[in-house]
C-alpha cells in the first residue's frame, strides 16, 4: 500500500472511530436550530470539540462572533475545509447544515490525527450565516481564504452526487410604485405597479429558459399591489345587484349593501357560479 493510501486509510479509521460522537453533535445542533449570526450553541459546541481533541480553535474568527478557525500541517498546498451550521427560518435544519457541520469537523479531526505526516496544510473554518447574511463573504473580506489553494465542503442530499452545479448569487431587489386613480372613471390616470411586476417576472421567467439556472425572481407582499389604480373599493357588491345604466346620482347607487343584504349577493354569486358564468366584483 502506498504512503498516500495508508494515510487515507488511517484518516478514515479515525473518522469511523469518532462516528458516535459526531452523530451526537449533529443531533444536538439539529435540535437547537439557530439563525444567521446567532449560531452560538453550534459554534461553541464545534470549537469545544476541537479543543477536546487537542486541535486548537480560534473563536470569534475573522470578525464574526460565531465563526471559528483552526490550522495544522506544514508545507505543500493549503486546503480549507468548511463547516456550516446556521438554520432556516421556520423550518430549522431542513438544509442539513447540522450534517455539514459535523462532516467538516470529522474530516478535520481525522486529518489532524496524522500527527504531522500530512503532506500539506489544513485550514478548518466554521462559517456562519450561509442561508442569509453572506457569512463567508464577510470572512473573505477579513482574509479567511487568503493564500488557499482550494476550499471544500460536503452537502447532504437525497441522492449520491459527485458534483453539485452551483453558481454565485447577485441579488437585486426592486420595488414598483404605482399611482392611484379611479378604476372606472379615470383608469388612464393611474399607474399599475402590479402590471409592471408581472411583466418583469414573466420576462425573467422566459429568459431563464434560454440561459439555464442563472436567474430567478420572486414577489413579496403582492396584496399591497392588487388594486394600485383604485382609490376605493366595494368588496361585496356583485354585478347582479348593480344598475344596468350609468348613473351619477348617489341615490341611485346599487341596492346591494353588504352590511344589510349580504345574502342577496351571495345567492346571486352562487347562481352565476352554478351556471358557469363569470362573476364580476366591483
Amino acid at each position: 500500500m502506498s504512503d498516500l493510501a495508508t494515510l487515507k486509510r488511517e484518516t478514515c479509521d479515525r473518522i469511523d472511530a469518532l462516528a458516535p460522537e459526531l452523530i451526537d453533535i449533529s443531533h444536538q445542533i439539529h435540535a437547537r436550530p439557530e439563525l444567521a449570526f446567532h449560531e452560538h450553541f453550534a459554534a461553541g459546541l464545534l470549537a469545544d470539540t476541537l479543543d477536546k481533541h487537542e486541535v486548537p480553535a480560534t473563536r470569534n474568527a475573522f470578525g464574526l462572533e460565531t465563526a471559528y478557525a483552526s490550522s495544522f500541517g506544514e508545507g505543500g498546498a493549503e486546503v480549507a475545509i468548511l463547516s456550516e451550521y446556521d438554520a432556516l427560518p421556520g423550518i430549522g435544519h431542513a438544509c442539513g447544515h447540522n450534517i455539514i457541520a459535523t462532516t467538516g469537523l470529522g474530516a478535520a479531526l481525522g486529518l489532524a490525527a496524522l500527527n504531522g505526516r500530512l503532506p500539506g496544510r489544513i485550514r478548518y473554518l466554521g462559517t456562519p450565516a450561509e442561508e442569509m447574511g453572506g457569512g463567508k463573504e464577510l470572512m473573505a473580506q477579513d482574509g479567511a481564504f487568503d493564500g488557499l489553494d482550494a476550499a471544500m465542503m460536503v452537502h447532504p442530499a437525497g441522492i449520491d452526487l459527485e458534483t453539485m452545479p452551483c453558481i454565485c448569487v447577485s441579488e437585486v431587489r426592486v420595488t414598483y410604485h404605482g399611482k392611484s386613480a379611479h378604476a372606472s372613471a379615470m383608469p388612464h390616470a393611474g399607474l399599475n405597479a402590479l402590471d409592471a411586476l408581472v411583466t418583469a417576472y414573466q420576462t425573467l421567467a422566459q429568459l431563464r429558459q434560454h440561459i439555464g439556472r442563472r436567474s430567478a425572481s420572486t414577489a413579496s407582499s403582492p396584496r399591497r399591489a392588487l388594486r394600485p389604480t383604485s382609490c376605493r373599493t366595494r368588496p361585496r357588491a356583485c354585478s347582479m345587484c348593480a344598475p344596468r345604466t350609468p348613473t351619477t346620482s348617489p341615490s341611485s347607487r346599487p341596492a346591494c349593501r353588504p352590511a344589510s343584504t349580504p345574502v342577496r349577493c351571495r345567492r346571486a354569486a352562487r347562481r352565476r357560479w352554478n351556471g358557469r358564468k363569470r362573476i364580476i366584483w366591483t
